[in-house]
């Protein structure tokens, strides 16, 4: 007979200080609910991605041609071609995760 439940465990390790903060973050939490409500919210956001990726793959293709046309006809100073790439690059958007960022302490050590 089939078991209907399984369980996938996660380890926190005490002495690094992001598992710390999450550890903290879930202490009193039903973490098994937590956990599966993140990831049901994660999975919509996952198919947007890979559609994303995939449009990004066909709109690349034109304007890797068209580069090359540009770099045929004539050569580019080094201060056009960090603008040209500049332009080319889009920022990448904050997660959206729930969970704390990590911003290390400098002066930890001192």
């Amino acid at each position: 007979m089939e078991r209907s439940k399984f369980s996938k465990p996660v380890a926190f390790n005490k002495k690094n200080e992001k598992d710390r903060i999450m550890l903290q973050h879930v202490k009193r939490k039903n973490f098994s609910g937590y956990v599966k409500k993140l990831i049901w919210n994660d999975i919509p956001d996952k198919h947007k991605k890979m559609t994303c990726e995939e449009d990004r793959k066909q709109v690349q293709l034109p304007i890797q041609q068209d580069e090359q046309n540009v770099t045929e006809k004539k050569k580019l100073s080094a201060s056009e071609r960090i603008e040209q790439i500049k332009a080319q690059t889009k920022r990448q958007e904050p997660s959206k995760s729930s969970l704390p960022v990590f911003l290390p302490n400098k002066n930890i050590y001192k």
